[in-house]
């Protein structure tokens, strides 16, 4: 398992693209110097977490968009826009969070606008890899998730957590 997910985060590192939507920053792929899983993490954002139903998500309303994705390891796949959240949806789950948005925190209390040593308290010591400006710190946790930071400067501007593919 260790070697396959090496290989998965090799890939995703040689592919990373950034795409946007709405002006939000969404990370096609992790890009950043990965250390060896951690143990199995609850992960998501705000009162959302990865592997919730969809219809928790009926609080925040209509979503601004929603675009449809191919499916790939899922038999249905798309992605909502919120004012503050993108949240990926497979198989009617939440598979991916993202937001720039400083009101939403992770499970352990990390949010936009924290500092690169405030990610490290928590999580721990990682190499930030760069993106042009930008700065990437990743984290990957057995049971196939990862966390994912964007900085700029030594503060966070974006964070993500989902699901690696299959």
């Amino acid at each position: 398992m260790k070697n396959y997910l090496k290989i998965i985060l090799t890939l995703l590192i040689l592919g990373s693209g950034i795409t946007v939507f709405n002006n939000l920053p969404i990370p096609f792929g992790i890009s950043a110097s990965v250390a060896d899983p951690s143990s199995e993490k609850e992960l998501g954002l705000g009162e959302f977490r990865l592997g919730d139903l969809e219809s928790k998500l009926d609080i925040l309303g209509t979503p601004l968009q929603i675009l449809k994705h191919p499916p790939g390891n899922y038999n249905t796949y798309a992605r909502l826009v919120y004012p503050n959240l993108i949240v990926d949806i497979g198989d009617g789950k939440i598979v991916v969070l993202t937001t720039t948005d400083r009101s939403l925190s992770t499970p352990d209390g990390v949010r936009v606008g924290d500092s690169l040593n405030r990610i490290f308290e928590v999580y721990g010591q990682q190499e930030p890899h760069s993106q042009e400006d930008i700065q990437v710190v990743s984290y990957s946790f057995s049971g196939g998730s990862y966390l994912y930071f964007k900085l700029e400067g030594d503060r966070i501007i974006e964070m993500s957590c989902g699901f690696l593919p299959d």
